[in-house]
C-alpha cells in the first residue's frame, strides 16, 4: 500500500488512513498517474479487503498483469455497489457475509 496512492472524488476521507478504512468493500478505478496531475485509468475493481497490518489490498478485477504492475493510484468515486453484491448470496454460502453485520433480534420475556 505504500506504492500506491488513494484518491477520492467526496470530500468525506480526508486522510490517508481514513480512506484505507473507507475502501473496503467499495468500487475502485484502478489508474497510473501520468504527468500533469494526468491519469490513465485501465479499470474497475472491488476491493475485497485491506489488511493493514500487512500494508496490503487485496482487489477482484480484470486487468492484465501488465496494467496491473502499472496501477499506482486507486481512485475512489461516488458511485456505489449494488446492495445484491451485499445481500443476495449464493445459497452455498454458509457463515457470516463480508463487510455485513448478522444480528439477530431475541425478545427478552419479563
Amino acid at each position: 500500500m505504500d506504492d500506491l496512492s488513494i484518491i477520492s472524488t467526496g470530500e468525506d476521507c480526508t486522510s490517508k488512513e481514513m480512506m484505507k478504512r473507507a475502501l473496503n468493500g467499495t468500487l475502485v478505478y484502478l489508474c497510473e498517474k501520468l504527468a500533469a496531475d494526468q491519469y490513465n485509468c485501465f479499470g474497475v475493481g472491488i476491493v475485497r479487503s485491506v489488511d493493514e497490518k500487512e500494508n496490503n489490498v487485496y482487489l477482484l478485477h480484470s486487468l492484465s498483469s501488465e496494467q496491473l504492475a502499472k496501477t499506482n493510484v486507486l481512485a475512489m468515486g461516488s458511485t456505489s455497489l449494488p446492495s445484491q453484491v451485499y445481500l443476495h448470496c449464493s445459497p452455498k454460502i454458509e457463515g457470516t457475509i463480508p463487510y455485513l453485520q448478522n444480528m439477530s433480534i431475541v425478545q427478552v420475556q419479563a
